[in-house]
Parts: structure tokens; sequence; C-alpha cells
């Protein structure tokens, strides 16, 4: 006699499946590369305890070494620095097709893989830590990027810095080259 398996016998698995919470993934770790160099790895518990006390991790002290002294508390006020935004701001904010398109070029630079353009994980993850009540934050948004691992590619994050800063020249210049002609 053959067994005839009900609706409900295939039905009742996939609603408890959908019914139970399942955590969401988080980084718990991130990975920097910067070729021909040795990819530098952290884990997002280090990082906390950085920003809490201000200290790297002993393994981390070439990478002190190798940035000027400034740098390291620049990175952990940056770190601590925290903004009230409305989650739903976040999500209108970056949607809007500007600023989809600066993600985009982002997104070539800090990914959930290293093929893998993180657009939308960084978008998640910017709505995700607005929705802290305490505020948005560089670490709450790393802890709500939703991969295990956020991959960052160093040369392209410099050449967007680089950028960013030389389009900033130019729009401090405008401004005062028109501050003098107002005078």
């Amino acid at each position: 006699m053959p067994i005839v398996a009900s609706k409900s016998f295939f039905v009742a698995p996939i609603l408890t499946a959908i019914a139970i919470p399942i955590p969401a993934r988080s980084a718990d770790r991130i990975i920097a590369r910067f070729p021909p160099f040795k990819d530098f790895k952290i884990s997002t518990a280090e990082l906390k305890t950085f920003a809490k006390t201000g200290k790297l991790p002993a393994q981390f002290a070439n990478f002190t070494k190798s940035n000027s002294p400034a740098q390291l508390p620049e990175f952990h006020q940056l770190l601590q620095q925290r903004f009230k935004i409305s989650p739903l701001y976040v999500s209108q904010f970056t949607h809007a097709p500007l600023v989809e398109k600066l993600l985009e070029r982002i997104g070539e630079s800090i990914k959930p893989s290293p093929k893998q353009n993180g657009m939308r994980a960084i978008r998640t993850a910017l709505i995700r830590a607005a929705e802290n009540k305490q505020g948005l934050s560089v670490l709450n948004a790393i802890e709500q990027f939703p991969s295990r691992t956020i991959n960052l590619e160093l040369s392209e994050i410099f050449t967007l810095y680089d950028n960013l800063t030389e389009l900033l020249k130019r729009r401090d210049n405008l401004v005062a080259t028109i501050d003098r002609l107002t005078d």
C-alpha cells in the first residue's frame, strides 16, 4: 500500500520554519585587502573593545605603527560618534537615485563577499543601525551588515577618499571665489 502524504504534512514544517525567528546574520569580522600586501583581519568584538577603550589588540601593533599618531584617535572617535536619524529617512535617502549611484560605487569597496557589490548590504546596515535607540554609528552599522564578513577593498576606499577630498577642495575653492566676487 503506497503512503500518501497530506498537504498538511508538507505545509506544517514550512509554516513552523517561517514562524520561528531566525537570528539575523551580522558581521563578526572584517577583512581588508590591499594587494600585494597580506589581508588585514579584525573581529567586530575587537573593534568594539577598541571603541570602548581606545586601544587595539596587541596583534595590531604593526597597523598602528604604519599610521600617523593622529589617525588612531580619529578612528576611535569616528566609532563612537552617533547620529540621531530616523530609519525611515535613511531608507528614503538611500533610495534616492543619486545616493543609489554613490552607494553602488561605495559597494565596490565594502562587500559581503569579494565578488558581490555591497550596495544593498550597506543600505540594509544603515537602515537597521538607524533603528538603534542610541543613534546610528559606524560600529552599529558594521554590526548590522547582513553578512558574517565585511570585505574591504582598501585600494578602492583610498581612491574614493582621494576623489571625495578633491571634490571638497574644489567646493571650498568655489565658495571662496564666490565670496571674493560678492565682496
